[in-house]
């Protein structure tokens, strides 16, 4: 799914850049920074993931070469633990197969919170 460009929404925030250790000294009172919405995530199927990597013949460090990924972010999606939908995608991608397919049906036992957001 593509997102509009005017469907996206930045907010504007005041930083105080005064406060010891801040670092940023380019304007001693105040600055303004942009934040972004927050990425959606969703709980990965770890297994089917590591079955479909295993299946290539990649290690979890040539996928994450492959993705430019960190291998960590590989290891926590096949751990089960939330990862954004960007990543789910890039997965699919690189192991062919739908997106849907690596996206856990129901949350992790151990962490029942957890659901597509």
């Amino acid at each position: 799914m593509r997102a509009e460009p005017d469907s996206l929404q930045l907010t504007v925030l005041k930083v105080g850049l005064d406060r010891p250790g801040s670092g940023l000294a380019h304007n001693p009172t105040e600055s303004y920074c942009l934040r972004m919405p927050p990425t959606p995530t969703a709980v990965p199927n770890g297994v089917r993931i590591r079955e479909l990597r295993e299946g290539t013949g990649l290690s979890a460090a040539e996928l994450a070469r492959k993705l430019r990924r960190h291998v960590t972010t590989i290891q926590n999606a096949e751990r089960g633990r939330p990862v954004s939908l960007i990543l789910i995608g890039q997965l699919a991608r690189a192991l062919g197969v739908p997106p849907v397919e690596l996206i856990a049906v129901e949350p992790a036992a151990d962490r029942p919170d957890q659901t597509v957001r």
